[in-house]
């Protein structure tokens, strides 16, 4: 089971580098390659890896593409961030503030004592976090926070503590992030 879930990282692995550098078989690269025809067989614009992932305009304004991509990057931060929030809400809560024993250190001097990791966090403080997300479901602003129709896509708070973060997540592509906002 293991070794299944390596090969399929690794294919994810794969897929992320060879899209980062632009060297995936979209049609566009086929035809620099083979001289294959570049079109979308959809629309008939050119098919680079930007108009199959985030610019082919069918797909954001019906909102699938731009849902799905969004949803599976709210999917892994919502993912890493329960498994912090049950490891905080296991621990017992830090009374004092690791964070104001941080001291500046001069370049090229060592670490002085009192330097914080970065273990510590917010989460540290209090082990009574709460966390919703709206994937696939429509969202209900917790009433213990505030009576409010908004739906963010992620709500994390403590009511021992009195905090709240909330989360509203855009995935553009890098430079459409004001068309991807006008869209939605």
């Amino acid at each position: 089971m293991q070794r299944l879930f390596i090969q399929a990282e690794s294919k994810w692995l794969r897929f992320i580098i060879r899209a980062t550098y632009d060297v995936l078989p979209t049609p566009v690269n086929l035809q620099q390659w083979r001289g294959e025809d570049p079109s979308c067989a959809l629309c008939s614009k050119p098919a680079s890896l930007k108009h199959i992932l985030t610019g082919y305009k069918v797909s954001l304004t019906q909102g699938l593409r731009y849902t799905w991509r969004h949803n599976q990057v709210l999917k892994n931060l919502a993912a890493t961030l329960e498994h912090r929030r049950t490891t905080a809400n296991a621990k017992t809560p830090s009374a004092s503030n690791p964070l104001s024993a941080v001291t500046f250190v001069r370049e090229g001097a060592g670490k002085k004592s009192g330097f914080v990791t970065s273990e510590y966090s917010q989460l540290c403080t209090a082990c009574d976090w709460k966390m919703l997300v709206d994937v696939g479901q429509h969202l209900a602003f917790p009433q213990e926070i505030a009576t409010t129709t908004l739906r963010p896509d992620m709500v994390f708070w403590s009511p021992s503590l009195g905090k709240v973060y909330i989360v509203e997540l855009t995935v553009p592509w890098e430079d459409s992030v004001e068309e991807a906002s006008t869209i939605c």
